[in-house]
């Protein structure tokens, strides 16, 4: 539902995603894909501490990876609908 966009909920889920990781994996880079023309997507996973790191050979998606240490939330939820 576009009226929940921006109100913080992915964020929330991303940074309790990576704290389960590291609980059951141990602290570890995390690397994911995403489309090179998403920038929405890019913008939201930049401001949660990952970062470009490479264009793939052979396909249109960036490499990001996030550094160790991941604690609180990066970004405060925001007021919804």
């Amino acid at each position: 539902d576009k009226g929940y966009r921006g109100c913080g909920i992915g964020g929330e889920i991303l940074e309790k995603t990576i704290q389960l990781v590291y609980r059951d994996f141990g602290k570890r880079p995390i690397a994911l894909r995403c489309h090179k023309d998403n920038i929405q997507a890019e913008r939201f996973y930049l401001r949660h501490g990952f970062k470009k790191m490479d264009v793939m050979e052979g396909n249109d998606y960036l490499l990001f990876f996030i550094d160790l240490i991941a604690g609180n939330l990066l970004i405060s939820p925001r007021k919804c609908l």
